[in-house]
Formats: structure tokens, C-alpha cells, sequence
């Protein structure tokens, strides 16, 4: 055979052989991509001719259709009929797994007395992948060693309170130093604040799992750490301004619907102004802190660490009320 009859049938080689590998080594079950975008068709009824509130009710069975499309996606047909009940929890709360939505068509029928709305829905697909893994009905994706970091901050007796994706909160970002200098990924409020509302992570610093795996879900996070800080001037007299801070934080799972760990704490400081006073009183509690969670969250994620005696001395309770602020 001449080299130029070898080289004509080479790319028939190439195809026969890709053909048999991929014969031998289908896709793996669950690793194909699902669309993460559903159009969904719905109408409901204007009562009393109240076409805001018909608009409002189709919209939400807009929803509610779009994450039923997605189960059935995710799960087939057959599977999705053996978990109606959990797929039914789903559904009932769809709000929870929409990223965003747009009407691509609204029309009131006057005559018919109804509202109906063509919407296309983007959907959280993996925190619907986790939610269906925390049940057991497939395999969970491994979750990622990633963290993510929420504090409600006030500062100065007086002050008032910025709404929560209005401020910068220092103490939030000298606990999340503690974890990136561990080389562990930390999410970043920012991106987080379009897919998780304020009142879900008031709920979760109040000590509700569900609300921590939302957060967790759709921050794409293990670990959600959620709290409250307070720094407060103390009167103390002479030159300087004395103030002392307080955290009090909650760390969840957002894999396994579990707490990991809780605590609160207190350190004081003094500085030639209240900021520079606050920022160091913050800068003490923060890496105490930072510290008992750090550690706490690697014996989570390595479980032979648990078996070590925890040598973290224990610290006061701060008297900081997680319900106050946020």
C-alpha cells in the first residue's frame, strides 16, 4: 500500500475508532445539559374582574409549570410519577428555584373574564438537582468546598441600620479573610445579591435550615455563614473612643439540611477615633470567630478531623440578638 493510500484512509480509521470508543463509553447518566430555560402557558381567572391579581396568579402557575418541566427533564417520565409527592413540594415552592422570568406574552380576555401569560422562566437547575438529591432520588452532585459569607453590620450607638445589599459590612470581610487565607473559596456578596433575597437570609441568621439552603443552592456554596455584628462606643472617659463589638453567627449545610455550628462573641479596642476603634474591635471578634468556624467547617467536610480533640479555648457569649438587625 503506498503512503498516499495510507493517509486516504486514516480519517476512516479516525471515525471508526471514535464511533467504537463512544459505543463503549456512553455519557454518564445525569451528566448530560439540561436547559436551564422553560416557557410555560397559563391563565387563570379574573374574580370580580380583578386582572391584577389574576396576572399575579398566572404568573405563579407559570412557575410552578416551568420547575414541573424541569423535574420531568431531570428525572423521565417513570421517575417522575414515582416521586410525585417530593416532586409536588417542589412545585409548591417554584419561587424559590427561579433565577428570573419575562413575559413573552400577556393578554386579559375582558370577555372570558382571565388572565393569561406566556412566560419564560430561568431556573436554579442545580439547587433543583440538590433538592432532589437530599431526598435520595439520584445522586447529589459532590458538593464544593465553597463558602459563603452574609453579615448584617450596624455600627455606632444611634446610627441607623443601611439596608442589607446597601452596605459593606468590614466584619463580613475580615470573617470571609479567615477562610480565603485557608485556600478556601468564599462567595462574594455581590454575587449573590440577585438570586437571594434579604428576608431568606434574616430567616437563616434566625436559625432556619431551609432558608440556609436556598442561599447555599443558589450561591452555588456548601457552607452558608449567616449573622449579625453589632459595634457599640463604650463611655469610658479620657482621650480616645473605646468600642466593643459583637457577632453572632449560624453555619449550615446547604447539602445535608444540617447546622454545623454556631457561636457568638465580643472583643473591645481603643483607638484615637470611633472608626478606627470600631474597625479593630471588629478585626478581634472576626478572627476569633473566623477561627471556631474554620475549624469547625474542616472537621465537617474531613470527618477523621472529628475524631481530634478540638483545642479552641471557649469564649463568652456575645449578647447580640440575630432577630434584631436583619
Amino acid at each position: 500500500m503506498t503512503l498516499f493510500d495510507q493517509r486516504s484512509l486514516l480519517p476512516v480509521f479516525l471515525c471508526l475508532w471514535c464511533f467504537l470508543f463512544l459505543a463503549q463509553n456512553p455519557p454518564a447518566e445525569g451528566q448530560e445539559k439540561l436547559p436551564s430555560v422553560f416557557v410555560a402557558k397559563t391563565e387563570a381567572s379574573a374574580a370580580n374582574g380583578d386582572f391584577v391579581r389574576a396576572r399575579r396568579n398566572a404568573v405563579a402557575q407559570a412557575m410552578k409549570l416551568a420547575v414541573e418541566k424541569c423535574l420531568r427533564e431531570i428525572l423521565g417520565e417513570r421517575e417522575y410519577d414515582a416521586n410525585l409527592k417530593t416532586a409536588n413540594v417542589l412545585i409548591a415552592d417554584a419561587e424559590r428555584y427561579v433565577r428570573s422570568y419575562r413575559f413573552l406574552r400577556a393578554y386579559d380576555d375582558i370577555e372570558n373574564s382571565k388572565s393569561e401569560v406566556d412566560l419564560e422562566v430561568s431556573l436554579f437547575v442545580d439547587a433543583i438537582r440538590r433538592r432532589l438529591g437530599s431526598h435520595g432520588i439520584i445522586e447529589a452532585p459532590s458538593p464544593s468546598k465553597v463558602v459563603a459569607v452574609l453579615v448584617h453590620e450596624k455600627r455606632g450607638a444611634g446610627k441607623e441600620s443601611a439596608a442589607f445589599w446597601e452596605s459593606s459590612p468590614v466584619s463580613e470581610k475580615l470573617l470571609a479573610r479567615s477562610f480565603i487565607s485557608a485556600g478556601i473559596r468564599v462567595v462574594t456578596r455581590d454575587s449573590v445579591q440577585g438570586s437571594v433575597g434579604a428576608e431568606t437570609i434574616a430567616r437563616a441568621a434566625r436559625g432556619d435550615i431551609g432558608a440556609a439552603a436556598d442561599i447555599g443552592q443558589k450561591a452555588g456554596a456548601d457552607i452558608v455563614v449567616v449573622g449579625n455584628a453589632v459595634a457599640s462606643p463604650l463611655d469610658e472617659g479620657g482621650s480616645g473612643k473605646t468600642v466593643q463589638a459583637s457577632m453572632s453567627l449560624k453555619a449550615f449545610s446547604a447539602y445535608k439540611f444540617r447546622a454545623v455550628a454556631a457561636k457568638s462573641d465580643l472583643a473591645s479596642a481603643r483607638g484615637p477615633t470611633e472608626a478606627e476603634a470600631e474597625t479593630e474591635a471588629m478585626d478581634k471578634v472576626a478572627k476569633k470567630l473566623g477561627e471556631f468556624f474554620l475549624s469547625s467547617i474542616q472537621r465537617y467536610w474531613n470527618p477523621a478531623l472529628a475524631a481530634q480533640p478540638d483545642v479552641s479555648s471557649p469564649s463568652p457569649a456575645a449578647p447580640v440578638n440575630p432577630q434584631e438587625d436583619l
